[in-house]
């Protein structure tokens, strides 16, 4: 008879810190999002891959929330704080390959 070990694992609060808004981050293995959480605790998130570009925004209805969602992300492995000139650059190219691709004879 082949036996198992389970291990139950719960989850504690160990830490926090006080984010100023806005805050930038990328995050992401296969493809790589470039996300902000505004002060107005509306997130944008850029994900591009090698085939595909989106695009989303949630907003959220109060700082708990915003911050559960945040919280969510910085749990990502590959969580990673970037300067507000990364997401922009990032944010600029995907607004203008859109823009392309909803009027390719503008190219």
């Amino acid at each position: 008879m082949t036996t198992l070990e389970i291990k139950h694992r719960v989850l504690s609060t160990v830490d926090s810190m006080q984010i100023q808004l806005p805050i930038y981050w990328s995050h992401g293995k296969h493809a790589k999002s470039y996300c902000v959480m505004t002060s107005a605790f509306t997130a944008i998130d850029i994900r591009v891959g090698s085939v595909y570009l989106q695009i989303d925004s949630t907003q959220y209805d109060d700082a708990e929330d915003a911050t559960y969602s945040l919280e969510r992300s910085m749990m990502d492995e590959t969580f990673e704080r970037v300067e507000e000139a990364v997401f922009m650059h990032h944010f600029s190219i995907a607004t203008r390959q859109l823009y392309d691709l909803a009027n390719p004879k503008t190219k």
